[in-house]
């Protein structure tokens, strides 16, 4: 049987290739849309109940972070979170930019370049879901800065009813 869905239905792999998600704090690359991308997965340590899932888009980051994933979850104390609140926390990583001489982490946020990222979001959604247990009503999303803004887009383009 299908699981509930808060949301779009589950979609199918981009890559055939889920990150692994038996550590928890560790950062996993993996395919998405054919391209190597990474991710780090948080896990509450008592679960006894199927789980919440919860993504949480980082910022803008200068390259000097080589993982702003990581960066973000110790930062934050995301582990704490997902203990307290027996959520999967899944923290994936932008691709990196390069724009005036600059390179940084951030999500596509232009209009034609979104579809890799959105790609990647349900990659991991499906993967978690079908890796670990998850209550796919209890589906939520977070951002910081620019991942609060690509956030807005990933609203509108998977939980507004499109394709």
């Amino acid at each position: 049987a299908t699981p509930a869905v808060n949301g779009p239905p589950l979609r199918e792999l981009s890559s055939d290739d889920c990150p692994d998600f038996s550590t928890s704090g560790e950062t996993v690359s993996f395919s998405s849309s054919g391209a190597e991308r990474r991710a780090t997965i948080l896990i509450p340590e008592n679960n006894s109940t199927p789980s919440a899932l919860v993504f949480f888009f980082h910022g803008l980051i200068d390259s000097s972070y080589s993982n702003p994933t990581e960066l973000m979850s110790r930062s934050l104390n995301l582990q704490e979170l997902s203990n307290e609140r027996n959520a999967v926390v899944v923290l994936p990583e932008s691709n990196l930019w390069t724009l005036m001489g600059m390179e940084f982490f951030l999500w596509q946020l232009e209009d034609g370049t979104i579809s890799e990222d959105l790609v990647l979001y349900d990659d991991l959604r499906t993967c978690a879901a079908e890796n670990l247990s998850i209550d796919l009503t209890k589906v939520s999303s977070i951002g910081f800065s620019g991942g609060a803004l690509f956030n807005t887009i990933l609203i509108s383009e998977r939980f507004r009813g499109k394709p």
